[in-house]
């Protein structure tokens, strides 16, 4: 979905001729958020996963979801671990919290567990989400646009996290380092999301506001 690039994007997604690239180009520049959202309108599969153009996906993430999948039917997201490189991906400049083993997470979950799950929800690329279930628009404000319609969806289904690093995630292009990013407050519009999702589960927001708000 190229969102009235003018960085030759279009040619080379052509150069690639293959028939399972389908591009939709779009000739108004949309923030963030509305071009993910355009993604989410187009989609016609059962699954939706984002692949930003500045990160690489790890060549097994595919296969292993699709065993994930297969093994359990009632999951609606699978999200992962990940890291942060300049040039080379085989040195990390930095990553999430690594996990020991595979996790399952639903909104009775340990809450360490919801706050390091929910954390990588921020992260656009390899995130897999069922699209039958997403019920409401994405958030076009920074840093909460998935996690704005993957909350809706955990408060009612499954999902696990993976313990794979499936995303390599470069810093040097990143939005992240745009200044503009920052007219909205990202802890606001996290404070917002968590009032918004979870004002019944009590314990589970605060938690939330003083471990994952307050600290970042």
């Amino acid at each position: 979905v190229d969102n009235n690039s003018s960085d030759n994007t279009l040619l080379i997604c052509e150069k690639l001729n293959n028939t399972k690239v389908f591009i939709h180009k779009f000739d108004i520049t949309v923030p963030a958020g509305e071009n993910f959202q355009r993604c989410i309108d187009i989609c016609d599969t059962t699954y939706l996963i984002y692949l930003s153009s500045d990160d690489i996906l790890d060549s097994n993430c595919l296969n292993r979801y699709k065993n994930f999948l297969d093994m359990n039917k009632n999951l609606s997201i699978i999200s992962r671990t990940y890291y942060w490189f300049e040039d080379d991906t085989n040195i990390p400049t930095r990553a999430t919290n690594q996990l020991e083993k595979h996790t399952n997470i639903n909104i009775k979950s340990n809450h360490n567990d919801l706050l390091n799950f929910i954390d990588s929800t921020c992260q656009l690329s390899g995130l897999l989400i069922e699209k039958s279930k997403i019920k409401n628009k994405i958030k076009s404000k920074p840093f909460v646009e998935l996690p704005s319609i993957v909350l809706p969806i955990l408060k009612t289904n499954e999902a696990i996290h993976l313990k794979y690093n499936s995303v390599a995630v470069r810093t040097s292009s990143s939005g992240a380092n745009l200044k503009k990013t920052y007219d909205i407050s990202a802890a606001l519009s996290w404070y917002d999301l968590f009032q918004e999702n979870f004002l019944e589960y009590k314990d589970l927001l605060n938690f939330l506001i003083n471990n994952y708000i307050s600290k970042n």
